[in-house]
């Protein structure tokens, strides 16, 4: 969907979704399913009032609510909520990810009550999707969500502080959810975006979108031809020892502002795209890093044209 501005501008933007009370065939609606964050869209959000409202709609209509969490943790942070508990909340069942956000080698898990679950053990099984074991994939997902997830509450006695090692290693350490990390992320590519924004070289030839992430998630558009991309990008690579940009995507005939999902005042041809999130390792680079890599990389497609 496509949002117009006064100048004639277009943005894309997360579906607004119809009142289902008005939707003639509702009675033939058994499942309504939700991706948070909007992927294809740059990670967007649906407001969170929307998601509550289209709760109580399906639980009046007997309608299942389920939700493609995929990414969850990096939602529940641009929601601002304290917990993944709460971003869950207006759901009867949930899909969510180990390897995106929290870095497993793979795997994912599906929640809901009992009766679903069973359920959905059998059509595992039908669909050829049980493994021999999930040893491998369960002790590395939950080494991710205790990193990217957890932290430990202080020792405390009757309300004091704990000094004492030996004291404190008899007792237990509470572990509680912190979104702290996937927020930090979100901040960091903020930032990254920011001042990008601000240098008129690496502004002419990406735009962004959304301009400001909502999520750790945002879309690139580059004005280049995918040939004119990757030769600059490995020219950089061997000049600064910088890597801009690691997996870029051709658009087939470019993308004019007529019809760009990000809306080109310029009306100049996007002829490549690509996804861009802060991760473990590209989150500790230094954000002049990116900013000098990037400016290289405009640098060198200015002077290709």
């Amino acid at each position: 969907l496509f949002s117009s501005s006064d100048d004639g501008s277009s943005s894309r933007i997360p579906p607004t979704y119809p009142n289902l009370k008005q939707v003639s065939s509702i009675d033939d609606i058994s499942t309504l399913i939700l991706e948070l964050p909007h992927r294809e869209v740059g990670g967007k959000l649906t407001p969170w009032e929307e998601v509550e409202e289209i709760s109580r709609t399906c639980n009046e209509r007997g309608i299942h609510f389920h939700c493609d969490g995929a990414r969850i943790f990096e939602a529940s942070a641009g929601y601002g909520h304290k917990s993944v508990k709460q971003t869950a909340q207006p759901f009867e069942s949930i899909y969510v990810s180990f390897y995106k956000g929290l870095g497993a080698i793979s795997g994912a898990m599906l929640l809901g009550d009992s009766e679903f679950c069973a359920e959905a053990r059998v059509w595992l099984r039908r669909m050829g999707g049980n493994l021999y074991t999930v040893l491998p994939y369960a002790i590395s997902s939950w080494d991710g969500f205790r990193k990217n997830c957890l932290i430990e509450e202080e020792v405390h006695i009757n309300g004091e502080e704990v000094y004492d090692d030996s004291v404190a290693k008899s007792l237990k350490s509470k572990l509680v959810y912190d979104n702290g990390v996937f927020e930090n992320r979100r901040k960091k590519l903020t930032r990254v975006l920011e001042l990008m924004r601000a240098d008129e070289k690496i502004n002419s030839i990406v735009q962004f979108d959304p301009a400001v992430p909502e999520t750790n998630i945002v879309h690139g558009y580059l004005r280049m031809s995918y040939d004119e991309c990757m030769a600059a990008l490995e020219k950089v690579e061997l000049s600064t020892g910088i890597r801009v940009l690691n997996r870029v995507r051709s658009n087939n005939n470019g993308i004019s502002r007529e019809n760009s999902n990000c809306g080109d005042a310029r009306n100049q041809h996007f002829g490549c795209r690509f996804e861009w999130t802060m991760g473990e390792s590209n989150s500790l680079i230094e954000d002049g890093s990116f900013v000098r890599g990037w400016n290289k990389f405009a640098q060198l497609v200015s002077e290709g044209e």
